[in-house]
């Protein structure tokens, strides 16, 4: 790659979670541009028997450990293909930096794209030293001052991580709502660009026979789905509790929940009598499993964007959501789906209501939609089910693949050359 064109992109993070999905999606779009070359530095697979036999973290943990290992070995053909070049980082913070071999891969790169906050520190650091330009990807819905390993050092931290954003060339943020909270955090921030996220799979990638497959069980009911980390700030439980008082109106509708977290026990206890609550746990290949969801319910309490949203309006899902974050910039209440109050069960039962449960005819063609031996039901124009369906359709395609490719590359063209 000597001469050429190159962005290092730098992921110190240890799971797979939605930016690690993005991050993959953009290096494989980055390779299908003639002209740019691409290195990727991770965290190196230390000690990782120790990892996997610790009893202190959960099941769910070690899988996206070995998930995000098995999303260097999916990008294979990207290697091959002598676009992409992957680089163990031997990571005891900060000290590793200053190794040479790592200080001398990193300075043959024509500008860094940082995944993550200690990496953006790493990438501040060759800027002032070395001059490398770098751009930064901010996912989450909270300021990055957070707190660090050592008490006594939180202020200087926080010092150091605004003037790292402050010397960026470009902040990418996942939504408007977040370009807000940076700019409240730090005033003179003036270098935000807002790329949405874009679907983690495509509809067309899903195996079918294994969906049909995982949906047998739930045959003859109207499935309403949820997905993601049993924090209390994905505020699941106002869904167990809406639960309870559909199981005496509408005992047709199963709510079915993936994930694992911190609530995963009290969630289970709460929900342990209700029977049109089932909670799967951690899986792997999810989208097999959104997939035979009717409808989706996002309940978060703050969310950067909500991108789970985008994976199920690709699916062709109606989608609940609260409105709070950057939803609101995925969802106009009505017109591609319904935004709730997070603290507030009676309109979240009422939008329900809306969506499926005060209309039998629909909930009979879902229920058949269910049984795979039957051809896909036309559920009908007149309902706000179908209207949310086709619009949501529309947005996903709106935050394509391609787009999301355009729109990095627009930046990155701004600060070298990339491509053709």
């Amino acid at each position: 790659m000597e001469g050429k064109k190159s962005i290092c992109h730098i992921d110190l993070s240890r799971f797979y979670n939605a930016p690690e999905k993005q991050l993959e999606i953009l290096i494989r779009k980055l390779s299908e541009v003639e002209g740019c070359y691409q290195k990727l530095f991770y965290r190196k697979k230390k000690k990782e028997h120790r990892f996997n036999n610790n009893p202190k973290i959960s099941p769910e943990m070690k899988m996206m450990f070995q998930m995000k290992m098995n999303m260097y070995e999916n990008l294979e053909e990207v290697i091959n293909s002598n676009k992409l070049e992957i680089i163990e980082f031997d990571y005891i913070y900060p000290l590793s930096l200053f190794k040479e071999r790592y200080i001398k891969e990193l300075t043959t790169c024509d500008l860094i794209h940082s995944h993550d906050r200690k990496s953006t520190l790493i990438a501040f650091y060759l800027y002032k030293k070395y001059n490398i330009p770098y751009v930064v990807t901010y996912h989450k819905p909270t300021p990055p001052s957070d707190r660090w390993y050592y008490r006594y050092l939180d202020i200087y931290f926080n010092r150091l991580t605004k003037r790292a954003y402050e010397n960026a060339k470009k902040v990418i943020t996942v939504s408007n709502y977040q370009q807000g909270i940076l700019k409240k955090w730090d005033s003179r921030l003036d270098n935000l660009r807002t790329i949405y996220n874009t679907p983690s799979f495509l509809k067309s990638e899903i195996n079918k026979k294994e969906s049909n497959f995982h949906r047998t069980p739930f045959n003859h009911t109207v499935i309403i789905g949820m997905v993601g980390k049993l924090l209390e700030i994905k505020n699941f439980e106002i869904v167990i509790d809406v639960a309870l008082r559909f199981i005496r109106k509408q005992p047709d509708i199963q709510f079915v929940l993936i994930g694992e977290g911190d609530q995963d026990a009290i969630l289970r206890e709460k929900s342990r009598r209700l029977f049109n609550v089932k909670m799967h746990g951690f899986i792997i290949n999810i989208e097999e499993h959104m997939e035979y969801f009717d409808a989706f319910i996002l309940p978060s309490k703050n969310e950067a964007l909500g991108s789970t949203i985008v994976d199920m309006m690709e699916l062709g899902k109606p989608v609940i959501a609260s409105n709070v974050g950057g939803i609101p910039e995925l969802i106009t209440d009505g017109e591609n789906g319904y935004l709730f109050d997070p603290n507030n069960i009676d309109e979240l039962e009422e939008k329900i209501d809306k969506l499926v449960a005060n209309d039998p005819i629909l909930m009979e063609r879902l229920k058949q939609a269910k049984l795979p031996w039957l051809e896909p039901i036309h559920y009908g124009e007149s309902t706000d089910f179908m209207k949310f369906v086709k619009a949501g359709k529309e947005k996903a395609k709106e935050l394509s693949r391609e787009k999301f490719l355009k729109n990095h590359l627009e930046v990155y063209r701004e600060i070298i050359e990339c491509g053709g």
